[in-house]
This record gives structure tokens, sequence and C-alpha cells, in this order.
């Protein structure tokens, strides 16, 4: 009976062992899950603050191009009003300069006939 009893010990050292064996495995295979977990995590927290800068530096560019455009636009109705002001100078030029040719073309059809009837002469004494 001792042998039975020794025999039956033997196996239930032999079970134990095996449940250790698998409690052990299960402990690795559970620290290697939590490891990928772990790295994953961090590759996710990487990826997203990745997102995050590039739509940080996206959302700049399009503050930048809208601050370059409205410039651009303020830029293009200073030169449109300098240049209706321009034209504007260049009409009241053209018409400065047709009153005084119509006023030079009077003075000297008054100095023709001023000339012609003798009034010239006397105007310089």
């Amino acid at each position: 009976e001792s042998d039975q009893e020794h025999q039956r010990l033997e196996q239930e050292k032999a079970k134990v062992e095996v449940v250790r064996q698998e409690m052990m495995m299960a402990q690795r295979e559970m620290l290697r899950e939590k490891r990928d977990y772990e790295a994953a995590k961090a590759k996710a927290a990487l990826e997203k603050r990745g997102w995050e800068d590039a739509r940080r530096s996206v959302t700049a560019e399009r503050e930048q191009y809208e601050r370059d455009r409205l410039k651009a636009d303020k830029e293009r109705r200073y030169w449109e009003r300098a240049r209706t002001a321009a034209a504007a100078d260049r009409i009241r030029w053209e018409e400065i300069e047709n009153e005084v040719n119509r006023i030079e073309w009077r003075q000297q059809g008054w100095r023709n006939w001023l000339t012609k009837t003798g009034w010239e002469a006397h105007s310089q004494s």
C-alpha cells in the first residue's frame, strides 16, 4: 500500500508540476501580451501626436494662406483705387490742357485781330 501511496503522491506531484508549468507559461504569455499592448498603445500615442502635429501644421498653413489672400486683396483694392485716381487725374489734366489750348487759341486769335487792326502797336506804348 505504501507503494501505491508513493505512486499516487508522485502522480499528484507530476500533476502539480504540469499545472505549475502551465501557470508559468500563462503568466509569461500574459506578460508578453501586456508588453505588446503597451507597445501598441505607445505607437498609437505617437501616431496620434503625429496626426495632431500634421493637423496643426495644415491649420497654420491654411491660416497663413488666408492672411496672405486677405493681404493680396487689400493690395489689389489699393492698386485699383490708385488706378482709378490716376485715370481721374489724367481726365482732369486733359480737361485742363484742353482749356489751356482754348485760351491760347483765343489769345492767338485776339493777337491776330489786334495785329490786323493795328491795335497791337497802341497797346505797347
